[in-house]
């Protein structure tokens, strides 16, 4: 019992420290990231993050090396977007919060004011929105 009981907790630090490592990651420095700019629907540009598959991880993603601008964060499993997700404006308020499921947006899609008031929230299944019923 003695031998279990060491070995869960043995298992269970070395999950908390492996679930507390974050990566921290330079997006103009990443081979397995593509920041394009196109034009919006406004005509104003519109910068576009892809984030190909990459190694396994929860990742703090920066606009350069100084760290100052956090763009997102977010982990990754077996190359793709897993779980909980969040992006920022340039001024480090939270603009977006998202769940994803294997690379899909699955669940509550939230979009913030600048206020950090609600600006629209809606339910998604495989990338497409859930109508309501």
């Amino acid at each position: 019992m003695k031998t279990f009981f060491v070995s869960a907790f043995a298992g269970l630090m070395l999950l908390s420290v492996q679930l507390s490592a974050q990566e921290k990651i330079h997006v103009n420095n990443c081979s397995w990231i593509t920041v394009s700019v196109t034009d919006g629907p406004d005509g104003l540009p519109v910068s576009t993050t892809e984030i190909g598959p990459g190694p396994d991880g929860y990742y703090l993603f920066y606009s350069d090396a100084s760290e100052s601008n956090l763009l997102m964060e977010g982990a990754l499993e077996n190359g793709l977007r897993q779980g909980s997700w969040k992006y920022y404006l340039a001024d480090g308020t939270l603009y977006c919060r998202c769940h994803y499921a294997n690379g899909l947006l699955n669940g509550l899609y939230e979009v913030f004011n600048p206020d950090g008031s609600d600006s629209m929230s809606i339910q998604m299944l495989n990338d497409s929105p859930v109508e309501n019923q």
